[in-house]
């Protein structure tokens, strides 16, 4: 089933494809880097920095802020060994661009998950149940 595309056309598809994937694993390891970023905020935990009532969600925040790393890089590393059996193993070039570009998805929705986890629990919830 493949088309018929110029050859230019084909190499700027592949170039994109790479970009994506790569700014995917960016996107992980930048996640890993806001949580580090926050737990230096906050050394001592999370209970003494937000006040009086710490809601249950942010306890759980706080803990996939402690092990951001694991996510981050152990999806990473996943990922990166599935784009290399998806080169290997896939013979057509349009389907391996399909298999590169579906792992860079799963590689943002796990950064767009911990960063939106740590950043709600950490800094929305607290300030909303402290606010009375």
């Amino acid at each position: 089933m493949s088309m018929d595309v110029p050859p230019r056309m084909g190499r700027i598809r592949s170039a994109l494809t790479a970009f994506a994937f790569a700014a995917s694993a960016l996107a992980l390891v930048m996640t890993y880097v806001l949580c580090a970023l926050v737990l230096s905020a906050y050394p001592q935990g999370l209970a003494d920095a937000v006040g009086v009532h710490v809601p249950a969600f942010s306890v759980s925040a706080y803990q996939v802020a402690l092990n951001s790393a694991w996510c981050a890089f152990g999806t990473l590393a996943a990922t990166v060994a599935l784009a290399f059996l998806a080169w290997r193993q896939v013979i057509e070039v349009e389907q391996r661009r399909f298999w590169l570009v579906l792992l860079a998805v799963f590689n943002y929705h796990v950064a767009l998950v911990v960063a939106g986890t740590v950043v709600l629990g950490i800094f929305v919830l607290p300030k909303l149940a402290n606010m009375a």
